[in-house]
């Protein structure tokens, strides 16, 4: 079973990703916060880091690439309700970007294919995960981001 960790600072949402990944066949770990990251990826050595980054919050994005820094092969799925701009998203140590909305079909559909994505690129390889899926591959292949293209999943 997959596990995922799910970083939010607001509980109804960390909730319900639980119940509704619990129910996609994951095992979810919570945290509210990022203050203790790092132990928690090593103690619970997830296959998928969900985080939120809200504006407001101490350095957010730092945060991001020292989780990059200590688990390379730990995909990172970005689920906020906060619009970036394109040169943002792809500055970001992130393997998707996700617009947090009511639907939550397109944050399965990310983890879905993260998740597929790692388990092949490990059995073939037997080489440390590297997301085939970075959250701007289609749109800085049109040049234009469509609703596609922001969640990072491309046809």
């Amino acid at each position: 079973m997959n596990r995922i960790l799910v970083a939010d600072g607001d509980p109804s949402i960390r909730l319900l990703l639980e119940e509704e990944l619990w129910g996609e066949g994951y095992e979810v770990v919570r945290i509210e916060s990022a203050k203790d990251i790092l132990g928690l990826i090593r103690e619970h050595r997830p296959d998928l880091m969900i985080v939120d980054v809200a504006p407001g919050r101490v350095q957010p994005f730092d945060m991001l690439w020292k989780v990059r820094q200590a688990a390379p092969d730990l995909p990172v799925i970005l689920f906020t309700a906060y619009s970036l701009r394109r040169h943002t998203v792809e500055a970001l140590p992130i393997d998707y970007y996700v617009i947090k909305s009511f639907d939550l079909s397109m944050l399965k559909l990310a983890v879905k294919t993260v998740l597929r994505s790692r388990a092949a690129a490990c059995s073939r390889l037997s080489a440390p995960f590297e997301s085939p899926y970075p959250a701007y591959r289609a749109a800085s292949k049109q040049g234009v981001a469509d609703e596609g293209d922001r969640h990072g999943i491309a046809d």
